[in-house]
């Protein structure tokens, strides 16, 4: 089997509509998913898998996550986008955008529009992401345009693992 993107996509916006919670290390919609965990499961309903060392890295990834080794993780098994501008030019529904909170690059969503043509303080992709309120008590997966002002950190397209 290979890696269907449109679906991917289709199954992410989808997984929104049914309301689902943020739950850290949630690896199901039943229970909830985060935001590393929402764009695994998507692949995963493809009838795929990621290769084991990648799982295992997915699975431990802890609460308060080191953002740098997400990064250093995602480079060694993903293809990395450029960034220009606090934009990706050549991003693709389907790629995994990983923004900055508060300098910790350990957030990520997954691009599901692109709109390259949008003004400098608009907002150029809508992506589907799990969140968290920042008192932690309340989370939902959303599908959402990407605030202009949240700082990206990389992009990563997921490549055919099978």
């Amino acid at each position: 089997m290979t890696f269907e993107r449109q679906r991917f996509v289709v199954d992410l916006r989808a997984v929104v509509k049914q309301g689902v919670i943020f739950r850290h290390q949630g690896r199901d919609p039943a229970t909830g998913l985060d935001c590393v965990n929402t764009p695994a499961w998507a692949y995963r309903e493809q009838g795929l898998a990621f290769p084991p060392e990648l799982d295992k890295e997915i699975r431990e990834y802890p609460e308060e996550p080191d953002g740098w080794n997400m990064l250093a993780i995602l480079r060694q098994w993903f293809t990395e986008i450029p960034v220009v501008n606090n934009r990706v030019p050549e991003a693709q529904p389907g790629d995994l955008i990983v923004c900055y909170v508060l300098r910790n690059p350990k957030h990520m969503a997954v691009l599901v529009e692109l709109n390259l043509d949008a003004g400098p303080r608009q907002s150029w992709a809508t992506v589907v992401e799990a969140w968290r309120a920042p008192d932690n008590k309340v989370g939902k997966l959303l599908d959402q345009p990407l605030d202009w002002r949240r700082r990206i950190a990389a992009c990563f397209r997921i490549p055919d693992f099978a």
